[in-house]
């Protein structure tokens, strides 16, 4: 109603002033009619959707709309609800009517939410990339602001700078030296067999840099939309000229929201890329089978969420399916062309809240993964000590300290290796592998040495230091896992943004890390009170908490508050950036 007022008040659809007035009057009483979602092919304008507002603010009878807003509205006739706000029906005049109903304010008002949602969701998808390639142990020198300069897309540009930003001070990534080690804690990091990361990753700039620039492209359509004259015929006061034209036709909103859309699809198969990955232990870079903190024969975790992705993403794709070679002739070949903007912008509206559906999961999973990466790598860091007690005493006689040391590093480093290539077991066999590891090179020649010397070390003593160090490795993680899961401390190896966007998510919403199937919720025993359940809550009901601060927009003020933060452009309330950013 706003958009069609605001295209009729320009004076060009010489449409009597009280009628538009009384559009307008519907809006602040809060009196939205009800109208049909299909049946506008938006060419002659939405005259459908629209002729229920001429109807309305006639006082018709037979049309009904909601008055108030939320809980509070009730259903009334337009009649009814006139009378109750004590709005006076208008008798619509000759060029009234048609200037209401022949206009494409449906679908432009539909597309700029669409706009809105879009806008935002694509821009978390930057940021939640950072926290992704912490969880992954990245090698990120993809985002090395060379790599934009010599291919200078803008879009392609402002991606990498706000992961890069995000990503400042992170003890969990490498690849870009003090750009982003500094300030911050560091872990030692898995050395998988990766040279470089996957595509989901190292393309990830690539991939969105579009996607902010088809969104620029249609908010500029939009917006020009929103402020327009779409109607025909068309008057020019000035001149006292009248004009039959085709400004009704909305396919500059049909051309946006299809470019919306796609966008939408690419994000979302970034996202759920990336998630997959996440949750793979072959892919993940020594993550855990489905990011579970408990034995994973035991716990499947985010396999549910796996699946739930994998459901959002087809969806999503069949909806990126352009709407406008879809276009059937109509009014009696009238209209033989014709734009389905509505329609498109309907499906554009589920588009987004797919997305905000996969924006919600993949950063539940990320959160899940990077606490899992931190438990593990901290725990690895006391791997020395359980190594000094369990080879305590096998020192041989005749070989030198120096030898006896350096193998021991050795043999540690291919126990760590060993832990994390084989997360897809439990903490107990993963112990036996690890210390099997260890013994295995233990009993080996030292490579450091200038001229390797063998360890004159019994069968009996390997067998007695590969059962301690097996006891103890195995003692000690539980141990380890059970204080961090009593206390994560991840947030002080994150970068400085990823670290706002993961304690907003663990402190504020009061999502927790998940801790296996301890955490699932079961009835109460009889003995129990009401509601004593500790807190816990299924997986679908924790992303449901992040799924609602996506759609009420406080995820994303966080994240523009962060980019503050770090320096980044901020978008103002009103759209646009300032400082020159995308």
């Amino acid at each position: 109603m706003v958009t069609r007022y605001n295209s009729c008040v320009r004076g060009h659809s010489a449409i009597s002033r009280s009628v538009i007035d009384a559009v307008l009057e519907l809006a602040h009483h809060r009196i939205t009619p009800i109208i049909p979602l299909r049946g506008s092919i938006s060419a002659s304008g939405d005259l459908m959707p629209l002729s229920y507002i001429a109807g309305a603010i006639e006082g018709c009878p037979d049309i009904y709309v909601t008055v108030g807003a939320g809980t509070s509205s009730t259903i009334l006739s337009a009649q009814a609800a006139l009378e109750k706000c004590g709005i006076k029906p208008r008798v619509l005049g000759p060029r009234d009517g048609l200037g209401l109903v022949n206009g494409t304010a449906a679908s432009a008002a539909v597309a700029s939410l669409a706009l809105f949602d879009a806008e935002q969701l694509t821009l978390l998808a930057a940021p939640l990339t950072s926290l992704v390639a912490e969880a992954m142990a990245a090698k990120v020198e993809w985002l090395h602001p060379f790599i934009g300069d010599v291919r200078p897309h803008p879009g392609q540009i402002e991606a990498s700078r706000i992961m890069r930003a995000f990503l400042r001070g992170s003890g969990l990534v490498s690849g870009l030296g003090c750009t982003v080690d500094s300030g911050g804690a560091v872990l030692e990091r898995y050395e998988g067999a990766l040279a470089q990361d996957r595509y989901p990753l190292r393309t990830s700039p690539q991939w969105l840099g579009p996607q902010f620039e088809d969104l620029i492209s249609a908010h500029s359509q939009i917006a020009i939309e929103l402020n327009s004259t779409s109607d025909n015929p068309i008057t020019d006061p000035q001149q006292g000229a009248i004009y039959c034209g085709g400004n009704f036709q909305a396919t500059s909103i049909t051309s946006a929201v299809e470019k919306i859309r796609s966008s939408l699809q690419m994000v979302g198969k970034m996202l759920f890329s990336q998630c997959t990955e996440m949750l793979n232990h072959q892919m993940s870079n020594g993550l855990p089978s489905n990011l579970a903190a408990d034995d994973p024969s035991v716990s499947f975790c985010l396999k549910g969420l796996d699946i739930n992705m994998a459901a959002y993403q087809s969806e999503l794709a069949y909806l990126a399916n352009p709407m406008s070679n879809h276009v059937q002739s109509a009014e009696m070949h009238n209209q033989a062309i014709n734009s389905l903007a509505f329609l498109s912008t309907r499906y554009t509206m589920q588009a987004v809240e797919l997305v905000a559906l996969m924006v919600a999961s993949a950063l539940y999973a990320a959160c899940q993964a990077v606490d899992l990466r931190v438990m593990h790598a901290t725990f690895l860091q006391g791997l020395s000590q359980i190594v000094a007690e369990a080879s305590a005493g096998i020192l041989p006689k005749d070989v030198e300290t120096s030898v006896f040391e350096a193998t021991v590093v050795e043999a540690s480093r291919c126990m760590r290796k060993t832990w994390w290539d084989t997360a897809s077991l439990d903490a107990h066999d993963r112990c036996e592998r690890a210390a099997s590891a260890f013994v295995l090179e233990f009993s080996r020649p030292s490579k450091s040495l200038t001229v390797p010397a063998p360890m004159d070390i019994s069968l009996g003593q390997l067998h007695s230091l590969h059962a301690r160090l097996k006891e103890n490795m195995f003692t000690s993680f539980n141990s380890h896992r059970a204080a961090f899961l009593e206390k994560p401390d991840t947030a002080r190896y994150l970068g400085t943004g990823t670290r706002g966007i993961y304690t907003y998510l663990r402190n504020e919403l009061g999502v927790p890390m998940h801790h296996g199937l301890v955490d699932h919720p079961t009835p109460q025993a009889a003995n129990e009170k009401p509601c004593q359940d500790n807190g816990k809550k299924t997986i679908g009901s924790q992303v449901s908490l992040i799924y609602e601060a996506v759609r009420d927009g406080r995820l994303f003020e966080r994240t523009m508050a962060i980019m503050g933060e770090l320096g980044l452009p901020c978008v103002k309330a009103q759209g646009g950036c300032e400082g020159g950013g995308v």
